[in-house]
């Protein structure tokens, strides 16, 4: 009996040991899992939205113990470190949300000064450095004469932190600017990075889609329709077959996005070739198609009818049928008026439809609203 209770006595003894030594593992695991979500409006909080400060996790290196995740005002842009952002990043994030972009690059360098903490100066230069490269590539987009400047600040990017978490999103930056600017082959080669890096990190794997749809576009742009259209069929088939998979709800979300502007694209390459070659096969190929995507289910039915509906209405202006052209256009502008691209993209064949039609103050005053009210489009550059 004695020996009996003896050990009775030691598994006891054993048991409180165990639950001293827990204990603590499972608070230090609670405490290391704290995850920091940054939003607009109330700063930096945990998952159950309370506020988080320094005091919240004082003597602890943020760095180490908090995984971040960002809402879509922050976008890719990784949180910045022991406590609240400073006044001047949340403005040049205000800033850049409203297009307002001198501003945004002057509050972005002002955050870099402002940040107390020494130990994260770096991230902060290095977030800042990847802000005003967007705000820059911005502004170029609404003015071409800024594009050496834009392409340079993002060049100087991706020198100074070639290992940057955000390196894919500035080389993506980079090369849709080279799109612009007419340089095909340099751009198909930045793209090209970018999918080498979604190959090799696993961090980077959603950037793919977008790399091989900026690879397709450049083939378009030296009008090789053939592989052109098949590489967007192919992208769009593949994000169908992923989406159908995808258990993140943010997987599905990019995967529905990549479905939906590799159909786009694809309409603008049959478009784009056929006003190239000017042959009545190839619009009615376009028309064809367009009537087909309304059929298919892509997730967004507005944008969807928005993009079918100027691709309708363009095979009607090579037609010659300017006048019916006109009115589909103007009920496009007016019930998918939330579908920037396709209203700018109307407002531009709005345009040619009114000066086939003789009237030329019309299409003067289409392409003044075309590039007062969507100036950083494509089809404002068009219409130039």
């Amino acid at each position: 009996m004695t020996s009996m209770r003896k050990n009775g006595i030691r598994t006891t003894i054993l048991a409180a040991l165990v639950v001293l030594l827990l204990v603590p593992a499972a608070a230090a695991k609670t405490d290391e899992d704290v995850v920091q979500i940054y939003d607009k409006k109330d700063g930096w909080r945990d998952q159950k939205g309370v506020t988080i400060t320094k005091d919240t996790i004082e003597g602890v290196a943020w760095k180490n113990k908090a995984r971040r995740t960002e809402s879509k005002p922050v976008g890719e842009v990784r949180g910045i470190a022991y406590g609240d952002a400073p006044a001047e990043w949340t403005k040049g994030l205000s800033d850049y949300a409203s297009g307002r972009y001198d501003e945004a690059i002057e509050s972005f360098k002002g955050a870099v000064n402002a940040f107390e903490a020494d130990r994260c100066r770096e991230w902060v230069k290095e977030y800042a450095a990847f802000q005003i490269g967007l705000c820059k590539a911005a502004q170029a987009r609404a003015d071409r004469k800024r594009l050496d400047v834009a392409l340079g600040e993002l060049r100087k990017f991706t020198t100074d932190y070639p290992k940057s978490r955000l390196l894919p999103d500035a080389l993506l930056a980079h090369a849709n600017l080279l799109v612009l600017a007419g340089k095909a082959r340099d751009a198909r080669r930045q793209f090209e990075t970018v999918e080498r890096l979604a190959k090799s990190n696993k961090l980077f794997v959603k950037y793919e889609f977008r790399a091989l749809l900026g690879k397709a576009q450049t083939l378009a742009m030296e009008q090789d329709w053939t592989l052109a259209l098949t590489e967007f069929q192919s992208i769009g088939q593949r994000a169908e077959i992923e989406l159908r998979v995808a258990k993140l709800a943010l997987a599905k979300e990019e995967l529905g996005e990549i479905r939906l502007l590799a159909a786009g694209r694809l309409g603008d390459a049959h478009i784009a070739k056929a006003e190239a070659s000017r042959s009545a096969r190839d619009f009615a190929a376009a028309k064809s198609y367009f009537q087909s995507l309304k059929r298919k289910d892509l997730g967004d039915p507005a944008r969807v009818k928005a993009m079918s509906g100027v691709g309708e209405a363009i095979c009607l202006l090579s037609e010659d049928k300017a006048r019916d052209a006109l009115i589909r256009l103007a009920e496009v502008k007016i019930q998918y008026f939330s579908q920037r691209n396709e209203v700018a993209k109307a407002l531009y064949y709005m345009a040619e439809a009114a000066k086939k039609l003789n009237r030329k103050r019309l299409a003067a005053a289409y392409r003044k609203e075309l590039k007062e009210h969507y100036p950083d489009s494509e089809w404002a550059r068009r219409a130039d």
